[in-house]
């Protein structure tokens, strides 16, 4: 009877426990979703109807309220640009141009690819004046509309016809016949007036005729100024990550893409797939851990995401993809260790170098100082694996060079290893005295200061010991553009200084 009271006690207790854990925990509160969060977004007028659909889901969803303010971008920038502290989280303009404009200032975090905007001509259904061409808008009969050049349409129409030589024409017809050509504002003015029949054509955004129902003539010319639509996070912004997440919302093509297109926007074609909190398969040589961990680590925290790392030495990585195991992104050991994978991955950038070394113990016993002193009698050395490691692929070229490969080999003195991190710390165990010497990265060492209690590292003056580190997306991921901000990330300037810290020579110079 005791027992069982013992055991009710401390099921119950246990029961207690685990309802307080509920009830305090939330899930979201720190990664940002939550039914508690409230956000603000600036909006172009023009995109306000998909906005506000978007907003409408997500709060259905998640019960998160978002609050629209919209407006003309020029009048959005200005407000944000004169708040003090943290009104507002996000920015979505009519015209890319804001968005630079509010980097210059340092107002502007991330930017998220939304789609692009197309100028076209716009005509009233059935197309009464029969207008085909830039050169119909000058007939005797045909009355043109244009947005202020100040705003992003009107810009647009301006750079178009200025390099058509058109636009000092339209100017000055304006002058003498105001009714003739007329600058009317906005994008959503210009349509309306010629839903209204008072101007013949107006040149509007593709979306924004098909919203008013009229009808549109598509021009090569414009194709080629098509204006990308960019969310942007706001630096003012206090709930970062939930913001973020949102945005990705908006941005993916399962979710608020749908609605842009739905209201004729012209949406990007390889939006990523919305997933709370996604799980991004990341591939990358083990020697790159110093330099990626904190960029790992920082970007999980503000965007709410998880990684499936997998380090591992770069011909195991390479045989993986193969099989069909493909990450969202992938940082290679070495060029070579990219090629035989390219075709699944978009254009690679290169990152950093990184050279191979010598590495002896301290006091350097043996007096090694060239490869061809690994020549010598029962010295015995440490090597990355030729097939399954990048840097045992480029130490086994090099080595090969000089006849020295094979002489280990017979020796049956020469250890080999996946990877540098494993060979280093077999090599530097207490009381190891498995090897003599090893060939490893110059990363590979001095990632810790401390290894340098231990040994002492000799440059080599080959063009073998050189390896390149390139980063890439898999072309068919389902986070691309998330892969691409954590390049971002991995790219920043803070960054490159943990890159060069554990030995890298740093390779990307951001444009």
């Amino acid at each position: 009877m005791v027992n069982n009271k013992a055991s009710l006690y401390v099921f119950g207790s246990l029961v207690v426990m685990v309802l307080l854990i509920l009830l305090l925990w939330k899930p979201w509160e720190d990664e940002g979703i939550s039914n508690e969060t409230s956000l603000q977004i600036y909006c172009a007028a023009g995109m306000r109807r998909a906005v506000d659909e978007v907003v409408a889901n997500y709060k259905k969803e998640y019960g998160v309220k978002v609050t629209v303010d919209s407006g003309p971008s020029g009048e959005l920038l200005s407000r944000i640009k004169q708040v003090k502290g943290s009104l507002g989280d996000l920015y979505l303009p009519a015209d890319s141009w804001y968005v630079d404009k509010l980097h210059e200032e340092g107002l502007a975090a991330e930017n998220l690819s939304v789609g692009f905007f197309e100028a076209v001509m716009a005509v009233p259904k059935g197309n009464p004046k029969n207008i085909h061409s830039l050169n119909d808008l000058f007939k005797e009969d045909v009355s043109v509309g244009f947005g202020n050049p100040q705003a992003s349409v009107g810009r647009t129409a301006k750079k178009v016809l200025e390099v058509k030589g058109l636009w000092k024409k339209f100017e000055d017809l304006s002058k003498v016949f105001p009714s003739k050509v007329t600058f009317l504002g906005t994008v959503t003015e210009v349509a309306l007036h010629v839903k209204k029949k008072t101007v013949d054509v107006g040149i509007v955004w593709k979306a924004t005729a098909l919203q008013n129902g009229l009808e549109v003539i598509e021009l090569e010319v414009f194709k080629k100024e098509r204006q990308p639509i960019e969310l942007t996070l706001l630096k003012k912004s206090k709930q970062s990550t939930a913001a973020l997440q949102f945005a990705r919302y908006l941005t993916a093509r399962n979710r608020g893409v749908l609605s842009f297109e739905k209201h004729h926007f012209q949406a990007i074609e390889d939006g990523d797939v919305w997933v709370e909190r996604p799980v991004l398969k990341l591939m990358y040589g083990s020697m790159l851990t110093p330099g990626l961990r904190q960029a790992i680590d920082k970007f999980k925290l503000r965007e709410g995401v998880d990684f499936d790392e997998i380090p591992n030495g770069c011909g195991i990585l390479v045989a993986q993809i193969k099989n069909g195991i493909v990450p969202e992104a992938y940082v290679a050991c070495d060029d070579s260790f990219m090629n035989d994978v390219q075709d699944i991955f978009d254009s690679r950038v290169n990152l950093t170098n990184n050279f191979l070394v010598i590495v002896v113990r301290k006091g350097n016993p043996w007096r090694i100082k060239t490869l061809k002193d690994l020549k010598q009698d029962r010295l015995r050395v440490g090597l990355g694996h030729g097939i399954n490691s990048a840097m045992g692929s480029l130490t086994k070229k090099m080595l090969e060079k000089y006849g020295i490969y094979e002489s280990l080999k017979q020796g049956g003195h020469m250890r080999e290893f996946d990877s540098g991190h494993m060979l280093v710390n077999t090599f530097l165990a207490p009381k190891a005295a498995a090897m003599d010497v090893m060939i490893v990265y110059r990363s590979n060492v001095m990632s810790n200061p401390s290894n340098l209690e231990k040994c002492e590292v000799i440059e080599l003056n080959e063009a073998e010991a050189v390896a390149t580190q390139p980063y890439a997306i898999a072309k068919k991921g389902n986070h691309k553009h998330l892969m691409k901000r954590f390049f971002d990330v991995v790219t920043s300037q803070e960054n490159s200084e943990i890159f060069k810290e554990a030995g890298f020579v740093w390779r990307h110079n951001k444009k």
